[in-house]
């Protein structure tokens, strides 16, 4: 996993126009704003399927946010090292 998955995760909520109180209303999350907060600072790792979900709703992949890179990158890299 790369350091900086909380950065791409703010960075794809934000891209996506979303605040905080707006990801709190989506009631496919239930999640409190306290915990993106921490979520995003890097202080606490999501559960799976909340970042599958979080994932759904910014409209990216979980390869993305954990890794920075797509899924078929990620493959192509480990076939060729």
């Amino acid at each position: 996993m790369n350091e900086n998955w909380n950065l791409r995760l703010k960075e794809c909520r934000e891209k996506k126009g979303y605040t905080l109180k707006d990801l709190e209303s989506i009631s496919k999350l239930d999640m409190s704003q306290q915990s993106i907060i921490k979520y995003e600072k890097g202080e606490v790792f999501p559960r799976i399927n909340v970042l599958e979900k979080m994932c759904k709703i910014y409209g990216t992949t979980i390869e993305y946010i954990l890794y920075g890179k797509s899924f078929l990158e990620i493959k192509f890299i480990t076939l060729h090292l």
